[in-house]
């Protein structure tokens, strides 16, 4: 969508997708109303600078062209004067530029790829260790009396006799 202010009566407005070009024709909104300005606000997806405006196919004589007015990540705004009561405008520009990938996509991607490959080299280590058993016991043993005689242990428990 093209916006465009202007003081004067926008009669014609067209966009040539085919050479870039925006055609628009303009005319004072009173009789005594000799000059005029319009301010476009452009998505850089329809063209790209830099910009070439003409009136009246070259035969008027602007008074203002700035195409610096403001410019941000999407959209440029360009400011025009023009001292006649009637006038076609005729501003043309280069193909879109695009952008071949947006950098954070490129990043997130290599990012998220990294963790995956650090996980899988992580897990295969893990895979290619030898497991250690898990069969652990515990004995309890409550003693009341034990006698070591030559190389043996006797451990009396509960009035039961035990050699081990």
């Amino acid at each position: 969508c093209i916006n465009v202010i202007s003081n004067f009566s926008i009669e014609d407005f067209n966009y040539f997708k085919s050479n870039n070009t925006i055609r628009m024709n303009l005319s004072n909104v009173t009789a005594n109303q000799t000059s005029g300005f319009s301010r476009l606000c452009i998505p850089k997806i329809l063209f790209s600078p830099p910009y070439t405006v003409t009136f009246d196919n070259g035969l008027t004589e602007d008074l203002t062209i700035n195409d610096t007015i403001h410019d941000n990540s999407t959209h440029i705004w360009i400011y025009l004067a023009y001292p006649h009561s009637t006038c076609e405008v005729s501003i043309q520009g280069c193909s879109p530029q695009t952008e071949p990938f947006p950098i954070w996509v490129v990043s997130t991607i290599a990012a998220t790829a990294g963790a995956g490959v650090i996980l899988l080299v992580y897990f295969i280590k893990i895979k290619k260790q030898p497991r250690k058993s898990n069969n652990h016991f515990s004995v309890s043993v409550s003693i009341n009396h034990a006698t070591l005689n030559d190389s043996n242990i006797s451990v009396h428990h509960n009035s039961q006799k035990k050699t081990c």
